[in-house]
């Protein structure tokens, strides 16, 4: 890949969860009254879309692309970030306040889980094959069928006290009157937590939450970048 074309590939963060795994959780809490009586929420968030509670889920969509999912395993905080910007991120806080008006629910695990879309901004390059040439060993399996093979790579990294998840896929995207060819990086920064009392297990939690700027530096400097240039 030529120097050219690693500057045209900037990665961006553009969308941002943190994950909290549980066990036993009761997914009927989430509501947006619990949310906003509870100061999780600012009383002015609105729903996009009615809020769904089916068991065994619940899931708020809000208008500011933030959404919360509550299943029996796990709650999940999600974000659309627009402009890949640190300061547009609100789900840890979020997270962090649900957490603390539920302490006595059996926690076990966080994850932080970045996406990053890196375009090839237009060129007249096909994305599966880029991946698949890249990062996989040429071989016959290559001549397999008539249509062009598309991969999803899964790699496994220990940076940071945590265990990385990533997996590396292509899209194409339609843009007006052009096509988008995407890199798509699916990051999970996953930490087990284990401590000998509630408050120290949270405390935990805590931490691991409010220091997600570590954890989006590693992902973007150490780990998108890496593979880009």
């Amino acid at each position: 890949m030529t120097a050219d074309m690693n500057e045209s590939m900037t990665p961006n963060i553009n969308e941002f969860a943190v994950v909290i795994a549980a066990r036993q959780n009761n997914p009927t809490i989430l509501n947006q009254d619990f949310l906003k009586v509870n100061k999780i929420i600012p009383k002015d968030w609105e729903l996009k879309q009615p809020s769904m509670c089916i068991e065994p889920i619940s899931s708020l969509v809000f208008k500011n692309s933030i959404s919360i999912v509550s299943q029996f395993d796990k709650i999940v905080f999600s974000q659309q970030i627009k402009n890949s910007s640190k300061d547009e991120v609100k789900v840890p806080e979020i997270a962090v306040r649900y957490l603390n008006a539920l302490p006595y629910v059996n926690y076990i695990a966080v994850g932080i889980n970045p996406r990053s879309i890196v375009s090839f901004e237009g060129r007249n390059l096909n994305p599966y094959k880029y991946v698949v040439d890249k990062f996989i060993s040429h071989g016959s399996w290559k001549n397999i069928g008539s249509e062009q093979i598309e991969a999803t790579i899964s790699f496994r990294f220990h940076i940071s006290n945590a265990q990385i998840n990533v997996n590396l896929s292509a899209s194409s995207k339609k843009e007006k009157n052009r096509v988008d060819n995407l890199l798509i990086f699916a990051g999970n920064f996953h930490r087990s937590v284990k401590a000998d009392s509630i408050e120290e297990k949270n405390k935990t939690i805590e931490q691991i939450i409010l220091n997600w700027h570590n954890d989006w530096d590693v992902f973007l400097d150490q780990i998108v970048y890496s593979f880009i240039r």
